[in-house]
């Protein structure tokens, strides 16, 4: 309910008036407050006189304002459990029921805390898109980026050549979700500054990558697609031989699981534009704010045949793209090895980076989850 500030304006002044106007709107207030419960508890049979009365609670005490008013208001129209009555008092305070309490229930975010001026960096959103030029042109709907020494008719060779995948979509394991850096986290907030002693590191898995997997995870298997989500966190205690350790269990998953065909590396970007500006690669799909998606290729002489990995890297970013334009960032051809030499079908898949919020790229992650699950259906000939 919003009160009317011309109302509320004229109620006022100084001395004995205005005190003796306050407690006549304050015994307003709570008496209107106890006829709302009343009300309340028969609203099937007149829900308009618990409206009516809870209205007039509502705007008396607004209008009174002495302190604890509000407190009040609140110990008289808290309806109990068995009510499904909500009644707004004024934006952001809502009379709800009570909740049960949760340990481990995190914090709403509202707005960012008050950061001190020394430790305030600097937060940019840009929705970044490939341009041509000698390293970057268009593949499909998407683009790539090369950052090897690779001339680029070797590389179109290369995307010219079907594609390997063969699924066969009948609910046997065909697709590994990991996360060789699992703790990768997001900021707490959707702000214009950030705080400089953020490491956006987290080993709680409802915060870090492993819920992005989550997500991707949940809608392929609405799809019909079978899937194994490894949730472990290589990275922690130790960063270092992070890729060594998902190796093994890379190796493990393959031989347990010899039909997989598509295995996605889940990660977020780190983007420092300088010592103290981070960027998020951000864009609005369907009216939803989302994190852009960047896939990542190696080259590295120990991959060996990149180019099935190219080509999986090619179709998954056309594929987003084609079905949410400004998704997705150029493919990130690089020379490094990312376990790609492990097995065809491996691309890693960059969520935003750390300066975009969890929602973002939970969003960016249902997008994909849904687009993975319908294409691989029609791949295995379902659709």
């Amino acid at each position: 309910m919003r009160f009317p500030r011309r109302i509320i304006g004229r109620i006022g002044g100084s001395g004995r008036r205005a005190a003796r106007l306050q407690a006549i709107l304050m015994g307003t207030a709570l008496t209107a407050a106890s006829a709302a419960g009343v009300a309340g508890v028969w609203q099937g049979a007149a829900p308009a006189a618990a409206d009516f009365f809870q209205d007039t609670a509502l705007l008396a005490g607004a209008a009174a304002m002495p302190e604890g008013t509000l407190g009040a208001l609140r110990r008289q129209l808290t309806p109990s459990p068995s009510s499904a009555v909500t009644a707004e008092i004024s934006p952001g305070i809502t009379f709800t029921d009570p909740e049960p309490e949760v340990t481990d229930q995190k914090p709403v975010r509202v707005q960012p805390p008050e950061i001190s001026p020394e430790y305030r960096g600097v937060l940019i959103s840009e929705t970044m898109a490939g341009s041509p030029s000698a390293v970057c042109w268009q593949i499909g709907a998407g683009w790539l980026r090369n950052y090897t020494e690779i001339p680029r008719a070797q590389i179109d060779a290369e995307l010219s050549e079907p594609l390997e995948l063969a699924p066969k979509a009948d609910g046997r394991v065909e697709v590994l979700i990991m996360h060789t850096h699992a703790t990768e986290s997001y900021e707490g907030y959707d702000s214009e500054y950030y705080d400089t002693r953020n490491t956006w590191r987290s080993t709680d898995n409802n915060e870090n990558m492993v819920a992005v997997g989550n997500v991707i995870e949940e809608e392929l298997r609405k799809a019909g697609i079978g899937v194994v989500h490894d949730t472990q966190q290589f990275d922690y205690p130790s960063y270092n031989g992070s890729y060594d350790r998902a190796a093994v269990a890379v190796k493990e998953y393959l031989a347990q699981y010899p039909d997989i065909q598509l295995i996605l590396d889940v990660h977020r970007d780190g983007i420092q534009r300088d010592t103290t500006t981070i960027v998020k690669p951000a864009t609005e799909i369907d009216g939803e704010p989302a994190a852009q998606i960047m896939i990542l290729c190696g080259s590295d002489p120990g991959v060996g045949d990149w180019g099935e990995n190219l080509r999986t890297a090619a179709a998954v970013t056309n594929l987003l793209e084609s079905r949410y334009p400004t998704l997705t960032r150029p493919i990130y051809f690089s020379t490094g090895r990312y376990n790609m030499n492990l097995s065809g079908g491996t691309i890693l898949l960059e969520f935003g980076s750390q300066a975009n919020t969890l929602e973002e790229a939970l969003t960016s992650a249902r997008l994909t989850g849904q687009a993975l699950g319908e294409w691989l259906q029609e791949l295995a000939g379902n659709a």
